[in-house]
């Protein structure tokens, strides 16, 4: 068709269908020259979730356009795959700071306590340590996993007293919480709410 809404919304009708044809489909079209039906493409085969959407979800994560690339990241995040922990670290460097940004916003909402380890190694370097807090503290299922994974780390690391101080009574804190932390996270009480 030639309006290009119709061309985008049979993309995503195609994502729905989750038939091997239509992922095939969608494969092919993650390469058309029309950056709307390519980038419409990369977000159903994110929805669809399946391996060789992942793949071209990876590869689109290396093109030269940076909407693209933003695209992909968002496409992988929601899609669950489990490559999308490294690749969401991979796009945290990347080159644009929107895709960055979203990279680091996707990491912070991530329940693998992968997530919270990569978001604690660009606390312990970043200029803007303060970002980074704000996104730590954002609720998530596998935050204090992360955390708690991470002290016995930063205690053999020649680290900053005050960053494993910190760490201790975050974690001192969430134990000594009336009732579990998952409770206050569906909720959607920040961390940083906690005393400690």
């Amino acid at each position: 068709d030639d309006a290009g809404q119709v061309r985008v919304a049979a993309v995503e009708a195609l994502s729905l269908l989750q038939t091997d044809a239509a992922i095939e489909a969608l494969c092919r079209m993650a390469e058309a020259a029309d950056p709307d039906l390519r980038r419409a493409a990369l977000i159903g085969l994110g929805m669809a979730n399946r391996p060789e959407g992942t793949q071209r979800l990876l590869a689109a994560m290396q093109s030269s356009d940076a909407a693209t690339r933003l695209v992909a990241i968002s496409a992988l995040a929601e899609s669950g795959a489990s490559e999308r922990v490294s690749a969401l670290e991979r796009a945290a460097s990347d080159g644009d700071e929107n895709v960055r940004a979203a990279a680091l916003g996707f990491l912070s909402s991530d329940p693998d306590p992968e997530a919270t380890r990569i978001l604690l190694e660009q606390l312990a370097h970043a200029d803007d340590q303060g970002a980074f807090i704000a996104l730590l503290s954002r609720p998530s299922p596998g935050r204090v996993a992360g955390l708690m994974a991470r002290l016995p780390v930063t205690e053999l690391e020649d680290a900053n007293v005050f960053r494993v101080r910190a760490y201790r009574n975050a974690a001192r804190a969430v134990e000594e919480l009336p009732e579990p932390v998952e409770l206050l996270l569906e909720r959607e009480r920040a961390l940083t709410d906690i005393p400690g």
